[in-house]
């Protein structure tokens, strides 16, 4: 029966992508999003021109991002329209402004000015690191979370809860994409740059020897999940899920290239799959209506990296 249901979704996502597919679009949006990813690690353009104003309540980030992340959803749009497909619904008032909005709570949250200030309240502690890290996976509570339900309660109402809700949800189709990406994540976790990176724990400077150490292992691991949660709010559940109501299914892919966009300081090997990751995510949420299939797979993902590089 399991298999039966896994069977149906792949049906139901292979209709969705039909209604959108054109092979000009597809290829050059391949080529776009290649070429936004090579010119960003050859270039570093975000590490070497937007991380330049990493400093105390510097909105300039903020302001940097929103152009880089709203000119990769336009670009694809652009592309779209090139390949003779239908943009008109892109471009309404009502579209512009919720895109955008979306788009800024993205800038927002990659360039939140104000961490520093919290952050330093630990300068001179053994917790420092480690609160950086608390912190930076936390503020997503004031960047995403609180204005999200703002905009409910003010602007426009959502009966769905941007995917908050649990109709058609199923975790069987979820859990196999889980088991299929596990070897795949572990082959990964190999990778020298990858090792770089991950796992995100050691670089909080916690010694194993601490007393409280699986302690503040756990609560780490649950800052660094919560953080899944918001994103997969922002991205699937408002900027899909939401913003489908105006644009159906065609909006998966223009913010499948913000997603992408949004990895530029991960290792290159991650940004990549994110693009493919985040269009597939797209997919299953404007599939089932809700976040929290993509919520489990994105925080399987990210445990099951922490597990092999840190083992």
């Amino acid at each position: 029966m399991a298999l039966k249901n896994v069977y149906q979704v792949i049906i139901d996502l292979k209709k969705i992508i039909l209604k959108d597919y054109n092979f000009l679009y597809y290829f050059l949006t391949f080529i776009f999003i290649s070429t936004l990813i090579f010119l960003n690690y050859y270039f570093k353009i975000e590490k070497e021109y937007i991380e330049q104003y990493n400093l105390p309540q510097n909105w300039n980030r903020v302001f940097l991002y929103h152009l880089l992340y709203i000119s990769s959803i336009y670009g694809v749009i652009f592309i779209r329209k090139l390949s003779g497909l239908d943009c008109y619904k892109f471009f309404t008032l009502k579209f512009l402004f919720y895109i955008n909005f979306g788009v800024f709570l993205i800038a927002l949250d990659a360039g939140f000015p104000y961490y520093f200030s919290l952050t330093y309240l630990f300068l001179n502690t053994p917790y420092y690191y480690y609160m950086h890290y608390i912190i930076t996976d936390s503020y997503c509570i004031v960047t995403t979370c609180i204005p999200l339900l703002l905009f409910y309660f003010f602007i426009q109402k959502d009966s769905n809860y941007f995917g908050l809700g649990f109709q058609k949800s199923t975790f069987t189709t979820y859990f196999y994409v889980l088991l299929v990406m596990a070897p795949i994540i572990y082959v990964a976790s190999l990778q020298p740059d990858i090792l770089s990176y991950y796992p995100r724990f050691n670089k909080a400077q916690i010694a194993q020897n601490h007393p409280l150490w699986a302690y503040l292992v756990a609560v780490f691991e649950f800052f660094y999940s919560f953080d899944f949660i918001s994103t997969e709010l922002i991205f699937r559940g408002f900027m899909v899920i939401f913003l489908s109501k105006y644009a159906s299914e065609s909006i998966i892919l223009p913010v499948a290239a913000a997603y992408c966009c949004i990895h530029f300081g991960k290792p290159c090997l991650e940004t990549i799959s994110s693009f493919v990751g985040g269009y597939a995510l797209g997919l299953l949420s404007y599939h089932s209506q809700n976040i929290w299939g993509g919520v489990f797979v994105h925080v399987g993902i990210a445990l099951l990296m922490e597990f092999f590089t840190f083992f």
